[in-house]
C-alpha cells in the first residue's frame, strides 16, 4: 500500500517536496489540520478521558500543543473562553502526520522515511509523557495499537544463563497499566505499573516508573529484563544483560524513544499479594496557624522514611484549598497487628496535636491486590486544564530537619497574586513508592535516597491571558521550585513528572549517569534522529521559535549577536534578574573584598605607588581570587550556576562557564553542559585544576619580574587558554591536559632560576623561554 504525504511543519535540514510517495504497507496516516467546525467535547468522564489517551496526537495538558482546546458550535471553548471560534484552532506542536505503527516493520519503514527525508521522529502512545510526546513538524510512530501480552511462568532472557529465569510477562509498547494488571490477574500474578491505570506502561518504566508496588517489587525501570528495540539505522535488536548490555541498561532509566524505538519489553510478574490499604486523613482546626499547621505535616513526614524500611509505601496529597493532608499507604502480605505498631509514632504525633488538628485513620484489607487496583478511577486533564509544575527528590535525611521541611512547605504552598486572578491554589502531592534496593540500570541515583518524590501543581483555563500564564510559569519554576531545589540541591526530580524548563536537567533527571547515557546516544543514533525535549542528547539542538532545530554553534552566534544588539532588552548574563548575582559575579566580589584587605586595615610596609587601578594591583587581586577558588569551601547562598552548599570550583571554570553562557534571554544550555561536564568528569575538573595552578605560576612571574612586556605576553597566554578551555567539550582531553602539565613545569624552570632575584635582563630572558615553550604546546 502506497500512502502520499503531504509533510508539513518544520524540517530538520534540507526542504522535502510539496508530497511525496512512499510504501508504507499496512500502516495508516493522520493530517491533525484542526477545524473549528470538526471539534468535539472532552470532559472528564473515563470515556472522554479514555478517548484523548486513545487519541494518535492528543497530551494531557493543552498547554504542551499550543492548539488550542474543544469549542462548542457557539463559539465557546470546553473551558468558558466565549472568544475561541474567533481565535481559531492551528496545528500547533501536533505532528501533522502519524504512523500507526503495530509491529517492527511498520516502525522500520517510518525510521527509514524520516530518515531519508531528514525528518525528525516522535515517539507517542498515550501522550502521558507530556512535552516528551509531541513535537511540531515531526513524523510521530504512534506505538498505542501494540497491544499483545504473554505470560511467562518461567521466562530466561535469550543468550543468559538458565538460573536467570522466573515469572514475567512480555507486553508490547501500547500495552497500558490497566490492561497489564487485568492480564496477570487471570494467573494470579501482578507486574509493577503506575498508580494511573490508564498510563502506557513502556514509557512509564523506561523513564523509571514508580507505582502502587514499586517500593516492594522494585521501581519500573528496575523490572525490566529483555527488550526489543527498532534503532535508527533499521535494525531490530533483542537487548538484555548478556545481549547488547549498552542499550539495556540505557533503555531502564534513559527514557523511551530516545535511544530506538521499543516494541515490546519483558518484564518480571509475582504472586499476587494481600494488600492492607491505610487512610490518613488530617486538617487543620479553624484556630491554627500556618506555622503550626506546616510543622505538623513536616513531622509526620519525619515518619514516612522509617514506615518505607518496614515495608510500608504509599501517596499523599496536600492541598490548600481547602487546607489538608491525606495519606494513603499499602502493605503487602502484612498483618493488621504489625501495620498498628509502625503506625503508632505517626498517631502519637497527631494525638499530641489534637487541639490545633482533626485526624482520621482508616484501614481496609484485601486478599488480592487486584480487587483494589481495578477500581482506581481514571484521572486527567485531556482538553481542559493547563498546568505547571515543579518537582523533587527529597532524600530521607533532609525529612530529618523538620524545621526546614516546614518553612519550605510553607513557602512552596504560599497563595499568590495569581491564585485570585484564574490560577489555581498550589497543591502538593507526594510520592513514598522508592525502591531502595540499586539496580545497574541508568535510573537516577537520587531515587534510592529519596524518601519523598514532591511534586507541586498549579492550573488554570485557557481564558487566562499570556502575561500572567508566564509569570505562573515562571514563579512555578524559579520561586516554587527553586525553594525545593534549596531544601535537596543535590538530588534531582523524576523525569515522568518534571517541569519543562528544569533547569540543569540532565543532572537533575539522571545524575551521575548522564556522561554514560549521552555516549550511548550517540552510538546508536549520532545523528540525533530520535529528538525530544529534554531527552538524553537534545541539547545538540535549539528548537526556535517556529519549531525548527538548528545546531548549538549557530545558535551560539545568533545569540551572541543578539546581546550586542539588544543590551537594553537584555537581562545580565547568567542572571535571571537583574539583582541576582552569577557565579562569576560572586566569585569576583569574594576576591575583590579579600585584595581590599590591605588598603582597609592598612599593611606592615606602606607601598606608595601602589594604586587601584594600577597593573600591579589588577594582577594582585586576579592572584588571590583565582587562590580563593582553589579551597573548594561550600558556598552559603544559592547562585545561578550553583546550589547552596555545593564546593566553589577554581577560577578558570568560571572564566571560562562566562565565555561559553553569552546569553541575555535565558537559555542556559550552553552553560548547564558545561556544568554538566564539569560534575560527572574528574578528567575535565584536573584540567581547570592544572589551568588555574598555571594562571597562578604565571602571575608570580609577573609580579617578580615586573617586565611590562612579559606581563603582557602571558596574559594573552592565559586569556587564549582560557577561550579554549570553554570548547574543551570538543577537545581531546589528554592532548589538552599534557598540555598544561607541560606549561606548569615551565613554570617551575622560573621559579628554579629564582626570577625574583634575578638582574633585569636574565629575568625578561626567562620569562620569555617560559612564554615560548607555552605557545609551542599550544600552537
Amino acid at each position: 500500500m502506497r500512502l502520499k504525504f503531504l509533510l508539513l511543519g518544520c524540517l530538520l535540514g534540507r526542504g522535502v517536496g510539496a508530497a511525496t510517495d512512499y510504501p508504507f504497507h499496512a500502516m495508516l496516516a493522520f493530517n491533525f489540520g484542526m477545524d473549528v467546525t470538526q471539534q468535539h467535547y472532552l470532559g472528564s468522564s473515563d470515556k472522554d478521558i479514555a478517548c484523548g489517551i486513545s487519541d494518535p496526537a492528543s497530551v494531557g495538558d493543552p498547554s504542551l500543543d499550543n492548539a488550542c482546546t474543544p469549542i462548542f458550535p457557539n463559539g465557546t471553548s470546553i473551558s468558558g473562553n466565549p472568544n475561541a471560534g474567533k481565535q481559531g484552532c492551528s496545528l500547533g506542536n501536533y505532528p501533522p502526520y502519524v504512523v500507526n505503527a503495530t509491529g517492527a516493520e511498520d516502525v522500520q519503514h517510518a525510521v527509514a522515511f524520516a530518515k531519508k527525508w531528514n525528518l525528525r521522529l516522535n515517539i507517542k502512545n498515550t501522550g502521558h509523557s507530556g512535552e516528551r510526546s509531541i513535537n511540531p513538524g515531526s513524523l510521530s510512530i504512534w506505538t498505542h495499537n501494540m497491544k499483545n501480552i504473554q505470560y511467562h511462568e518461567r521466562f530466561t532472557p535469550r543468550t543468559c544463563l538458565s538460573n536467570q529465569t522466573g515469572m514475567a510477562a512480555t507486553l508490547g509498547a501500547g500495552v497500558q497499566d490497566g490492561e497489564l494488571f487485568a492480564a496477570m490477574a487471570k494467573h494470579n500474578a501482578i507486574a509493577v505499573g503506575g498508580e494511573n491505570n490508564d498510563v502506557g506502561v513502556v514509557g512509564w518504566a523506561t523513564g523509571g516508573g514508580h507505582g502502587l508496588a514499586t517500593g516492594v517489587y522494585g521501581m519500573g525501570a528496575d523490572n525490566i529484563i529483555e527488550a526489543v528495540v527498532v534503532t535508527p539505522t533499521f535494525d531490530v535488536l533483542k537487548v538484555n544483560a548478556c545481549q547488547n548490555e549498552d542499550l539495556f541498561w540505557a533503555i531502564r532509566g534513559g527514557g523511551g524513544g530516545t535511544f530506538g524505538i521499543i516494541i515490546s519489553i519483558t518484564v518480571k510478574a509475582y504472586k499476587m499479594p494481600s494488600t492492607l490499604l491505610m487512610g490518613i486523613n488530617v486538617s487543620p482546626q479553624n484556630h491554627t496557624t500556618t506555622k503550626e499547621w506546616y510543622s505538623l505535616v513536616a513531622q509526620m513526614h519525619s515518619e514516612f522514611p522509617r514506615l518505607q524500611a518496614a515495608g510500608i509505601h504509599g501517596y499523599y496529597t496536600l492541598s490548600s484549598s481547602p487546607i489538608s493532608f491525606s495519606v494513603a499507604l499499602m502493605q503487602y502480605n502484612g498483618g493488621n497487628k504489625s501495620s498498628d505498631t509502625l503506625l503508632m509514632p505517626m498517631q502519637e504525633i497527631l494525638r499530641a496535636a489534637n487541639t490545633t488538628v482533626s485526624s482520621q485513620f482508616t484501614a481496609q484489607w484485601t486478599p488480592s491486590w487486584y480487587d483494589l487496583v481495578k477500581n482506581i478511577p481514571l484521572y486527567g486533564s485531556t482538553g481542559a486544564a493547563h498546568s505547571t509544575r515543579a518537582s523533587r527528590f527529597i532524600p530521607r535525611r533532609a525529612m530529618k530537619d523538620t524545621q526546614l521541611l516546614a518553612r519550605t512547605l510553607e513557602s512552596i504552598m504560599d497563595p499568590d497574586s495569581l491564585s485570585g486572578r484564574g490560577v489555581s491554589n498550589p497543591s502538593v502531592s507526594g510520592t513514598m513508592t522508592a525502591s531502595r534496593i540499586a539496580v545497574h540500570n541508568a535510573l537516577n541515583p537520587a531515587w534510592r535516597e529519596s524518601g519523598v518524590h514532591i511534586i507541586i501543581t498549579q492550573t488554570w483555563d485557557d481564558t487566562l491571558p499570556d502575561d500572567l500564564r508566564e509569570k505562573a510559569i515562571h514563579d512555578m519554576t524559579f520561586k516554587r521550585g527553586y525553594a525545593l531545589r534549596q531544601l535537596a540541591p543535590d538530588t534531582g526530580a523524576y523525569v515522568n513528572e518534571a517541569n519543562s524548563y528544569e533547569p540543569n536537567w540532565q543532572w537533575s533527571f539522571w545524575g551521575s549517569n548522564y556522561p554514560r547515557l549521552h555516549a550511548i546516544k550517540q552510538k546508536y543514533d549520532p545523528d540525533g534522529l530520535l529528538w525530544c525535549h529534554n531527552c538524553v542528547g537534545s541539547e545538540a539542538w535549539t528548537r526556535q521559535e517556529n519549531g525548527a532545530l538548528c545546531r548549538e554553534l549557530y545558535v551560539l552566534a545568533a545569540r551572541t549577536c543578539r546581546l550586542l544588539w539588544h543590551q537594553k532588552e537584555c537581562a545580565p548574563l547568567l542572571s535571571r534578574s537583574r539583582w541576582e548575582l552569577d557565579a562569576t559575579s560572586w566569585v569576583y566580589g569574594v576576591s575583590m573584598i579579600c585584595a581590599l584587605i590591605p588598603f582597609v586595615i592598612g599593611g606592615s610596609k606602606e607601598i606608595p605607588t601602589l594604586y587601584l587601578y594600577s597593573p600591579a594591583f589588577l594582577m594582585g587581586f586576579l592572584g588571590i581570587l583565582i587562590l580563593v577558588t582553589l579551597v573548594p569551601f561550600n558556598i552559603p547562598i544559592g547562585i545561578d550556576s550553583q546550589a547552596r552548599g555545593t564546593p566553589l570550583r577554581p577560577f578558570v571554570y568560571y572564566a571560562a562557564e562566562d565565555f561559553i553562557a553569552v546569553d541575555g534571554l535565558q537559555d542556559r544550555e550552553f552553560r548547564i553542559r558545561l556544568n554538566l561536564r564539569y560534575d560527572s568528569s574528574k578528567a575535565f575538573r584536573r584540567m581547570f585544576l592544572f589551568l588555574t595552578i598555571w594562571w597562578i605560576l604565571g602571575i608570580s612571574v609577573y609580579l617578580g619580574c615586573g617586565d611590562e612586556a612579559a606581563a603582557e605576553g602571558i596574559r594573552k597566554v592565559m586569556w587564549v587558554t582560557a577561550i579554549e578551555a570553554s570548547t574543551t567539550i570538543k577537545h581531546d582531553l589528554e592532548t589538552f591536559h599534557s598540555t598544561s602539565a607541560s606549561s606548569i613545569l615551565s613554570g617551575l624552570t622560573v621559579i628554579r632560576t629564582k626570577c625574583l632575584r634575578a638582574s633585569s635582563s636574565s629575568h625578561y630572558f626567562y620569562t620569555m623561554k617560559f612564554l615560548r615553550s607555552s605557545l609551542e604546546l599550544l600552537a
